[in-house]
């Protein structure tokens, strides 16, 4: 009987190991296949990293080879998109299976990235005019009080007599689904939430500021600012302008934008990215910034995202979409938790 036992204990051990192995296969092969993405950044003509680059690598990444083998495209392609080679660069697949997880708790993400909540999460931080709300199919007014749906178009259609307003479902990226209407029927309005069973936020469109509407004039061109929480320190990371496309409402870079990087003291690099990877100096809108320019309340943006990310101290990287309101205030309008930088 003894010597059963131990059979048995040890066929179980195997039988865990096993599955540890299998699951640490899987966990790598992911990490393979993420980083792969980091290939969208590559372009044909990109020059080659030296042999003293690559040793560059090699060395510092050498104490991380137990959880990563770095591969040379991923650094060629960083280098030539920012003009900098730097071993320190942070593949995909590195970051969004091993730091996203440490650094944006999983059992929090969920509720934090819903935007109906948040005006209550940030409620000290300055945000666009809501007008309604819908939360798993309750309506509920600018204040959290439960409406009924016909009150809540009523309120719209009231708003829409001075303001346009803008209609936003949570859970999606790159602006699907975002609407802007300056007039309106119920029946349209009808239709418009009908789309979106879940939850949706309808707000005033903000007014931006002279400098960020010559950029871009159709799009609020906000400002994406990455932010780390160090114990009870936020840190800049990075930030870049995200520069709509002529005639495109939304300012992600996928629809045709440009993504324009800020440096700390809030002037531009003197080239943006465009979709295809391509540095150019003369912005879709004609606006040149081969000398770099300034972005208006750069020092404010930064204050008001290290400010928000202290009152959510769960989540250590936050990628903050932020507007420059017409009187240079910043406007917060997005909290991407892991979100790209």
């Amino acid at each position: 009987m003894k010597v059963t036992n131990i059979i048995r204990k040890k066929g179980r051990r195997y039988i865990a190991c096993k599955e540890i192995a299998a699951r640490e296969r899987a966990f790598d092969k992911r990490v393979r296949e993420l980083a792969l993405k980091d290939r969208k950044f590559a372009r044909k003509d990109d020059v080659e990293l030296t042999e003293e680059q690559k040793r560059a690598i090699d060395e510092f990444w050498k104490k991380y080879e137990f959880a990563y083998v770095p591969n040379y495209d991923t650094f060629k392609a960083y280098m030539n998109r920012t003009g900098k080679f730097d071993p320190r660069y942070i593949p995909h697949g590195l970051r969004s299976q091993y730091l996203e997880y440490y650094m944006t708790n999983p059992s929090y993400r969920t509720a934090f990235q819903n935007k109906a909540y948040l005006a209550k999460i940030y409620g000290n931080i300055t945000q666009p005019v809501t007008v309604i709300r819908k939360i798993e199919g309750i309506y509920y007014d600018a204040e959290y009080n439960k409406i009924a749906r016909k009150k809540a178009i009523a309120i719209c259609l009231e708003r829409l007599k001075t303001k346009e307003i803008v209609i936003k479902p949570s859970g999606r990226s790159g602006g699907a689904g975002v609407v802007f209407l300056s007039e309106a029927t119920e029946e349209r309005l009808r239709e418009e939430f009908k789309k979106i069973p879940g939850v949706l936020m309808v707000q005033e469109a903000l007014t931006q500021h002279p400098f960020m509407q010559q950029l871009n004039p159709t799009t609020v061109n906000t400002v994406r600012v990455t932010t780390y929480l160090r114990k009870s320190q936020v840190v800049l990371l990075a930030a870049v302008v995200k520069v709509g496309s002529s005639g495109v409402r939304v300012d992600n870079y996928k629809h045709g934008g440009c993504i324009l990087g800020i440096k700390e003291d809030g002037h531009s690099l003197p080239y943006a990215l465009n979709v295809e990877m391509e540095r150019v100096t003369t912005l879709p809108s004609g606006v040149d910034v081969s000398e770099g320019v300034d972005i208006p309340s750069f020092d404010k943006v930064v204050e008001l995202a290290k400010k928000a990310h202290l009152q959510t101290p769960k989540m250590k990287l936050i990628s903050w979409d932020i507007a420059i309101r017409e009187d240079g205030q910043p406007v917060l309008i997005e909290a991407n938790y892991g979100g790209a930088i």
